[in-house]
């Protein structure tokens, strides 16, 4: 291998390990904000006119984002999963989002230097691998700020600020 191209492999693999630190950094905050919700709240649906969805919902949706771009990445069939969610505790879905952000996360930094611009059938039709590992990253920080709005809307003024953003 040249110069220049162990040079490009390992800047590579650079992009890749920071957009995966970045997947679990999200998820971490994401769990750590389910965590400090109201228990009460977290099965909660804000009324919108049939469109709000609980923060166990909104998790649980992380979750199977983050699966579904996992196997697509891996050139796995990603077959849809449960409806709804079955989560007990604040610690279980934090511990599901976890789990489903390494796995993600590692994958993420297993790829090959084509996967960016290698083309994937997503949800959303044919988009490159640089969307493919941007889209569950963007979808952890949108839903992020709606649990943070349920602690607003619940009265809890206070950001809590996660363990892994210090």
């Amino acid at each position: 291998m040249s110069p220049s191209a162990t040079k490009t492999n390992e800047a590579v693999k650079a992009i890749y390990d920071w957009q995966a630190q970045n997947m679990e950094r999200i998820a971490g905050a994401l769990a750590h904000w389910i965590k400090t919700t109201n228990p009460a709240k977290l099965d909660w649906c804000p009324e919108l006119k049939g469109k709000g969805r609980s923060a166990y919902a909104q998790v649980f949706e992380c979750a199977g984002v983050n699966r579904r771009f996992a196997a697509i990445l891996k050139g796995q069939t990603s077959a849809p999963g449960p409806e709804t969610h079955n989560y007990a505790s604040p610690d279980q879905a934090a511990e599901d989002l976890i789990v489903s952000a390494k796995d993600l996360a590692s994958t993420v930094r297993s790829l090959d230097e084509e996967a960016l611009t290698r083309k994937y059938n997503s949800p959303f039709g044919e988009v490159p691998g640089a969307v493919m590992i941007s889209v569950p990253m963007f979808n952890m920080n949108y839903h992020a700020g709606q649990v943070n709005f349920i602690q607003l809307l619940d009265g809890d003024a206070e950001f809590h600020i996660p363990p892994n953003f210090v």
